[in-house]
C-alpha cells in the first residue's frame, strides 16, 4: 500500500485517511488567510475601514481583528502530525532532519531579505533568527516578526522528544509527560528575566493536536454526513461568536490566567472542524479540499512567512487608501503579490525537498499510541 507524504496510507483501503492530506492543505490554506487578513486589517482598523462602526459591514469585518487564531490551527495540525511521524531513536533524529530541510531554506531566504534591506548584518542577531532563537529573547531584536510561532513549534518538538526518549513515554502517557513538561516551561518563561514568555493557553494547541492523533477513531468518524455538516456549523458559529468576544473584551481576557482558556476553547472547536474533514462527503471536507483552497495550504509556509513583509512594504508604496472600496483593493493586490511571491518560493526553496523525500523509500514507522 503506497503512503502520502505524511505517512499516512492512500489507495482504496481507506478513503477516509487516502485524501485527508487535501483536507489539511485545505485546513492550512484556511489558517493563513485568516492570518493575512489579520495583520492586513490591523493597518486599517484605526479608520473603521471608512465604514459605518455601527454597520454590519464594519461589524464582520471587525472579525478579523481576531484573526490571530489562525496559528492556533497550524499548532493543532502540527502537533497532529507530528505524533504521527516520530518513532524510535532514529527515526527521531532523521524527522529532526527533515523538519530542518523543510523549515530552513525558505526561512533563511526571509531573513536574507529582511536583513539586507534594514541593513542589520549583525551576526549574533542574524544567527539567532536563523535559528529560531531570537523570538525567545527579549533582548534580541526579531528580523521576521510571525517566526515566533516557529520557534514555539521548536520548543514542542523539544518537550515531545524529551517526553519520547527520556520517560520512554508513548501514546496517553507520552501526552502526559508532554503536557507536564509543558506547564514546567511556561511557568519557567515566565519568571526568567529576559525570557519570552511561552503561553501555556496558546501552546496547548500542540497538545490537543497530540491528543487527536492518539485516538485512531478521529480519523475515521462513522457518523452521518447530515450530522457531520450540523456540527461542522454549529463548531464554525462557535467561532465566530469567539471572535466576536475577542473583539470586544480581549483587554479583559488577556488580563485572566491561560487568556482565561480562550485559546483553549478556539483549540477545540478547530478540532471539531477537523474531525469532520475526515467525513466523506461531507460540506467541510468538500470545502477544504477544494482546488485553490489546497492550493493556498500547499504554499501556506512561504506564505507564511512573507506576507507580512509584503504588506509593510506595499502599504508605505501604494497611494494611501480613502474608501472601503479601496481597502478592498489593497487587499487584493498585496494579497496577489504575496501569494506570487511565496508561489516562487516554494517552487524554489520547498518543492526540491519534497522531491527527494519522495524518491527515497519510505521508512518504517511505530505508532506512539499504540
Amino acid at each position: 500500500m503506497t503512503k502520502n507524504r505524511d505517512g499516512s496510507p492512500s489507495g482504496k483501503e481507506s478513503p477516509a485517511s487516502s485524501t485527508h492530506i487535501d483536507a489539511f492543505d485545505g485546513l492550512r490554506g484556511f489558517a493563513i488567510l485568516v492570518v493575512f487578513t489579520f495583520h492586513f486589517t490591523g493597518i486599517y482598523a484605526s479608520t473603521n475601514y471608512f465604514l459605518s462602526p455601527n454597520g454590519v459591514a464594519h461589524s464582520i469585518v471587525s472579525l478579523f481583528r481576531a484573526g490571530q487564531i489562525g496559528v492556533d490551527l497550524f499548532f493543532i495540525l502540527s502537533g497532529y502530525l507530528i505524533f504521527r511521524s516520530i518513532s524510535g531513536k532514529q527515526q527521531r533524529a532523521t524527522f529532526i532532519k527533515h523538519r530542518i530541510s523543510r523549515l530552513l531554506p525558505a526561512h533563511l531566504a526571509v531573513c536574507l531579505y529582511i536583513a539586507y534591506v534594514t541593513h542589520s548584518w549583525d551576526v549574533l542577531t542574524f544567527i539567532s533568527n536563523v535559528t529560531f532563537v531570537a523570538p525567545l529573547i527579549q533582548s534580541t531584536p526579531t528580523l521576521n516578526d510571525v517566526t515566533w510561532s516557529l520557534a514555539w513549534e521548536w520548543v514542542f518538538y523539544v518537550l515531545i522528544f524529551l517526553g519520547a526518549k527520556v520517560f520512554n513515554a508513548k501514546g496517553w502517557l507520552l501526552l502526559i509527560v508532554t503536557t507536564l513538561l509543558a506547564v514546567a516551561t511556561s511557568v519557567v518563561s515566565n519568571h526568567i528575566s529576559g525570557i519570552n514568555p511561552i503561553d501555556l493557553g496558546r501552546f496547548a494547541a500542540f497538545l490537543i493536536g497530540v491528543s487527536l492523533a492518539i485516538r485512531p477513531e478521529f480519523s475515521h468518524p462513522t457518523h452521518s454526513i447530515r450530522r457531520s455538516n450540523m456540527v461542522a456549523g454549529a463548531a464554525f458559529l462557535a467561532l465566530l461568536a469567539m471572535m466576536s468576544l475577542w473583539l470586544h473584551q480581549w483587554q479583559r481576557i488577556t488580563t485572566l490566567t491561560m487568556d482565561g482558556g480562550y485559546y483553549i476553547v478556539v483549540s477545540l472547536l478547530f478540532s471539531v472542524l477537523i474531525r469532520e474533514s475526515f467525513v466523506s462527503g461531507s460540506t467541510t471536507r468538500k470545502i477544504l479540499c477544494f482546488g485553490p483552497i489546497r492550493a493556498i495550504g500547499k504554499i501556506s509556509y512561504s506564505l507564511y512567512l512573507v506576507h507580512s513583509v509584503v504588506i509593510g512594504t506595499l502599504f508605505n508604496e501604494l497611494p494611501p487608501a480613502t474608501s472601503f472600496g479601496e481597502i478592498l483593493m489593497r487587499y487584493i493586490q498585496i494579497l496577489g503579490t504575496a501569494v506570487a511571491i511565496a508561489i516562487v518560493s516554494y517552487f524554489i526553496l520547498e518543492r526540491p525537498y519534497f522531491s527527494r523525500r519522495a524518491r527515497s523509500l519510505p521508512e518504517p514507522k511505530v505508532e506512539l499510541g499504540k
